[in-house]
């Protein structure tokens, strides 16, 4: 396989302890990329369109400069060229209490992951910012309208998922628009 479209019902808290999410199992278990799509605010397929039937404007690719970031920036630039969307690529800085030189210089590092000839036939929006992965992510998506999230995942072990979840997860649940997981 090299996707699997999984529709998830976004359930947080209890009803995600009891019941479970057949979406985030597939997503611990699978090693290719899962399109996880849930009821959204914002939608990038028109059913019964023929002349535009998926539609991708704005694309979100974060970017935490793991071994899974080039993986999911394929993914995104490929996207974005098909559809000549928009992609901005955003990186999350956790501590609040920064050195001056880490924003300017994580700038410069997704700078840097821009390949050249992208510059020629893509919008690209790079954006350093500061606070809870999750939050932060989800805020950005909402402002800019965001069609579809593309970011690479991270291994992490069962007992801490179940007590802390993962920012993946956090997206998936209560994301604006579906989201694009992508494993090395």
């Amino acid at each position: 396989m090299d996707l699997i479209v999984r529709g998830t019902h976004g359930r947080r808290g209890l009803d995600r302890l009891t019941m479970g999410s057949v979406a985030e199992r597939v997503l611990r278990r699978v090693r290719c990329a899962v399109l996880a799509v849930r009821e959204r605010v914002w939608t990038f397929v028109s059913l019964g369109s023929t002349h535009e039937p998926v539609r991708l404007r704005q694309l979100l690719c974060c970017v935490d400069f793991s071994e899974n970031s080039p993986q999911a920036l394929e993914y995104a630039f490929s996207l974005a060229f098909q559809f000549q969307a928009e992609i901005t690529l955003l990186h999350l800085l956790e501590d609040s209490h920064l050195r001056t030189d880490e924003q300017p210089h994580a700038l410069k590092c997704i700078e840097d992951l821009i390949p050249v000839e992208a510059r020629n036939w893509a919008t690209l929006v790079p954006i350093v910012r500061t606070g809870k992965p999750y939050e932060e992510i989800l805020e950005h998506a909402a402002q800019a309208q965001t069609d579809l999230i593309v970011m690479g995942v991270r291994g992490r072990n069962a007992l801490d998922l179940a007590l802390f979840g993962s920012t993946t997860h956090r997206v998936i649940q209560l994301g604006p628009c579906p989201a694009l997981v992508v494993k090395e």
